[in-house]
């Protein structure tokens, strides 16, 4: 049986742009979270200027299998992050409660 795997991203906003990047994520969230796989979708602001993300799928193969639209699904806040404000690690996830 395949553990469930989860994504973790971390964005770091430009200045002034965090209203918009907050708008471009809740209308892009509907649609990557119907995606075949995907469990659930959160966002949370952390700082200032900081958003961080954990999406959790049913299998590591659904997670890789949905990269390209990660890739979509971003394209458009990618110019509003400050330099090196794209920041994504992967795992499995072996405690759940």
């Amino acid at each position: 049986m395949s553990s469930k795997a989860a994504s973790f991203v971390k964005f770091t906003v430009q200045d002034g742009k965090l209203e918009e990047v907050v708008a471009a994520l809740k209308d892009k969230a509907p649609g990557y979270r119907s995606l075949p796989g995907v469990l659930s979708l959160t966002f949370a602001q952390t700082s200032a200027n900081e958003i961080r993300s954990c999406v959790v799928y049913d299998t590591m193969a659904s997670l890789e299998a949905n990269g390209p639209a990660l890739k979509e699904a971003v394209a458009k806040i990618l110019p509003l992050l400050a330099e090196g404000g794209f920041d994504r690690a992967i795992g499995e996830v072996f405690v759940e409660a």
